[in-house]
């Protein structure tokens, strides 16, 4: 039947391409109908198709329960479960007028589909550029219900498939309830972040607060989030972040507030960051980054989680880095901004790093470093600094090679020497010098075994590769010409002094093969190095110093742990020790990490999630102190899948400084990712 209606449609279009010669307005490109069925009326030169009709005319694909087309008018009116295809976008409508000759059309009642997570529904659509389209009366939502939980309600919506969506004279409803007003929005379909957050909460330093969030698009090189939240005890602050791709990428942060019942001489308080990265070549990067802060507490006092735990004090700095064939050129300029930070200046430091140059056709390899400084310590709130200027060489000769075929053994001999401006005592022009010798061997072996139980360590295995690697460090320091403690320290590069150092490492492997779902698949299973370091001719004679055990064990793919332990042999005791259980499973998930630190900290962090149903779940966090004996910080967390949104309700008890609060999030499941960051969590190792 379909195809007697192809045939038919064949002869239609014959004499519809005709009547376009004639009064020459020809089309393009063939038009092409199909339908259940076909009539065409020449006295009126109108074609009419019903049932499953679809048409296609350059790239455009129309899809109806009936069609008129016009052919003297070069029009076309689709009616009945409307669907258009063109140029990557899809619509809906209950009607399409469709002009050939433009290529264009205008769909009344319109909606569209998983633009990005967006859907969209409006009362006329038309295409007001190429692959660009208007929308009237419209709105846009993630809800993908017939009435929407929530929407954004606009006078107009502008849709640019596969790039952005802009809305102007917005206004935010939650069910029939409007809740506040935006004169422009605009996101990328690219963006999986929330494109706004109200989160209300209580603590005991703010009071009753309000932070709130929108996310701003202005085209994919300039978008951002604007700040404007209220604290009870603190007052109104405002902010910005606005990321950029101009020579490069960058990221721009204000953040300002007039602290009322502040305890500090100013009530100013803000932050002014800058980052910025550049690569002009394929040889060439170019990083920047500037932390300007009102006081020294400010990041820790509302960016703690966010700023302050990754980098409690900012450095401003620029550096340059070019690479050449034969060496790598250094630039790095760093200064202090925040009088109340102590600070090491570098103005400027440039290096030079040659890379291992192979010496003819030898096995010997030569590498050497130049570094200029210009140093100087900057003590917080004070005007008294050491300065000084630092010239640094260092040159090596190493051998490698593989003896026996299997012992990979590489020893090197290399010299430093560095020259200060002046030591310590204020002596101008010295030079300090030290030799550098060791070398580093190696040997591997490896043994394949085929457990009979299908089993190995309580893992799933067919067969198991046990690779066994020894390996053996010596490094050897002569004593420098002049004493670090005659020296200014400025990093590492001042501090050193005589070693003699033997460090023993035996590294050991369990790998598996084993099937799943009739696939083969491979897993790391258990890794366990064990090592010690020997010193010799140390003060009060040659000891074995230190014994570290380091273990990543996982036997199944909801199931690690990991460990690593240092041991000091004399006097006998931890230095450290960290444990870490990771326990992933459909419905729950645990997270266990011991962290202790000889005389200074003993903390075990757990976290343990759990989904009572498809709608709630769980999450209970606990910081523990051993040696205060108590928790250091609580959270107890409920979650509600709200169809579209995910609501969260925490309570914090922090007992370090007392303060309890609360806080509610509401985040739209189609952006999983905010940009607030309140609560701890246990961070599995990596």
């Amino acid at each position: 039947m379909r195809l007697k209606i192809i045939l038919i449609v064949g002869i239609v279009i014959l004499p519809f391409q005709f009547s376009f010669a004639q009064e020459g307005r020809k089309l393009k490109e063939p038009l092409t109908v199909n339908g259940d069925k076909v009539e065409y009326i020449p006295d009126k030169n109108i074609m009419i198709a019903e049932g499953n009709v679809e048409v296609v005319y350059e790239g455009m694909f129309l899809y109806a329960d009936k069609l008129t087309v016009w052919m003297d008018k070069n029009e076309a009116l689709a009616e009945g479960n409307v669907k258009l295809i063109r140029d990557g976008a899809t619509f809906y409508g209950d009607k399409v007028s469709y002009y050939f000759k433009e290529n264009k059309g205008k769909i009344i009642s319109p909606r569209f589909e998983k633009y990005g997570p967006w859907y969209g529904k409006g009362l006329e659509a038309e295409e007001y550029e190429k692959g660009k389209y208007f929308l009237k009366k419209a709105y846009i939502t993630t809800c993908d219900l017939e009435k929407p939980h929530y929407r954004f309600q606009a006078k107009s919506v502008k849709v640019i498939p596969g790039e952005k969506i802009i809305a102007r004279n917005v206004v935010f409803y939650i069910k029939d309830t409007p809740v506040f007003y935006l004169p422009y929005f605009s996101r990328s379909l690219k963006d999986r972040k929330m494109p706004f957050m109200l989160i209300p909460g209580r603590n005991d330093d703010w009071g009753w607060y309000l932070l709130t969030n929108y996310r701003y698009y202005l085209n994919k090189d300039n978008f951002g989030r604007l700040k404007l939240d209220y604290r009870e005890k603190k007052g109104w602050a405002y902010g910005f972040d606005h990321r950029y791709n101009f020579l490069g990428h960058g990221l721009a942060k204000v953040y300002y507030m007039n602290e009322k019942n502040s305890e500090l001489a100013e009530n100013d308080r803000y932050r002014i960051s800058f980052r910025h990265s550049w690569q002009p070549d394929i040889y060439t990067s170019v990083f920047a980054e500037l932390n300007k802060l009102s006081d020294a507490d400010f990041l820790k006092d509302y960016f703690y989680e966010e700023d302050y735990e990754r980098d409690y004090q900012p450095s401003t700095y620029l550096y340059v880095l070019r690479q050449f064939p034969l060496f790598t050129f250094s630039f790095n300029l760093k200064g202090r901004v925040n009088k109340f930070y102590t600070e090491t200046q570098r103005l400027p430091e440039i290096g030079l790093d040659f890379n291992d140059l192979r010496i003819k056709d030898s096995n010997f390899y030569y590498n050497s470093s130049f570094y200029l400084a210009n140093l100087s310590n900057k003590n917080a709130n004070s005007d008294i600094d050491d300065d000084v200027w630092r010239i640094d060489t260092y040159n090596e000769i190493s051998h490698v090679k593989k003896y026996f075929g299997f012992l990979n053994f590489s020893p090197y001999i290399g010299v430093r020497e560095t020259f200060y401006s002046k030591n310590e005592l204020g002596e101008e022009h010295k030079i300090r010098g030290a030799l550098y010798t060791g070398f580093d061997a190696s040997v591997k072996f490896y043994k394949i075994f085929y457990p009979q139980s299908g089993r190995f360590l309580f893992s799933p295995a067919t067969a198991v590769r046990h690779t066994i690697r020894p390996v053996f460090n010596y490094s050897y320091i002569t004593e420098p010409t002049i004493s670090k403690n005659l020296l200014m320290q400025f990093d590492d590069i001042d501090a050193i002094e005589r070693k003699s150092r033997l460090k023993i490492s035996l590294e050991n492997l369990w790998e598996t093969k084993y099937q799943e779902d009739d696939k083969g698949r491979k897993r790391e299973l258990l890794r366990l190095i064990l090592s010690a370091i020997y010193d010799f001719r140390i003060e009060g004679g040659s000891r074995w110093q230190t014994a570290e055990v380091e273990m990543e064990y996982t036997p199944l793919d909801w199931l690690k742990f990991e460990s690593d332990i240092e041991y000091e042999l004399k006097p006998g005791h931890i230095n450290t020790a960290n444990f870490d259980l990771l326990i992933e499973k459909k419905r729950w998930q645990l997270g266990l990490g011991q962290r202790y630190e000889q005389d200074t900290s003993s903390q075990l962090t757990t976290e343990f999630r759990y989904k009572i149903n498809s709608k709630w779940s769980t999450r209970v966090y606990q910081r523990h102190d051993f040696q205060d004996m108590g928790p250091e910080r609580q959270e107890f967390s409920i979650y509600r899948d709200l169809h579209c949104w995910l609501a969260e309700f925490t309570f914090v008890n922090n007992r370090l400084d007392g303060n309890k609060e609360f806080f509610i999030i509401f985040t739209l499941k189609a952006f999983p990712s905010y940009p607030f960051k309140f609560s701890q969590s246990y961070h599995p190792p990596h």
